[in-house]
């Protein structure tokens, strides 16, 4: 064991920092994945409304879009309105 964990030390001496990275693990595990997935999912649908708005305005004048920008920034905040 001795011979594994000197050569481990000498060699790969950023192994033996890999328990102080696994320190973030407790409070990570504590997410709710069904609440990570709606999260994802919530994500997902407003780059879509985003690439959706780009599509459709890709051929608009730049005025007319930088008009618009504001309605989008309002529905990418504020779904509900």
């Amino acid at each position: 064991m001795n011979f594994v964990a000197n050569i481990v030390e000498t060699k790969f001496s950023e192994v033996l920092m890999f328990k102080d990275e696994l320190e973030c693990c407790e409070e990570a595990s504590k997410i709710n994945s069904q609440a990570l997935q709606a999260d994802m999912n919530e994500l997902r649908n407003g780059i879509k409304f985003v690439e959706n708005e780009l599509q459709n305005h890709k051929d608009a004048p730049v005025r007319e879009i930088i008009d618009n920008l504001f309605l989008i920034y309002i529905y990418i905040f504020c779904p509900s309105s």
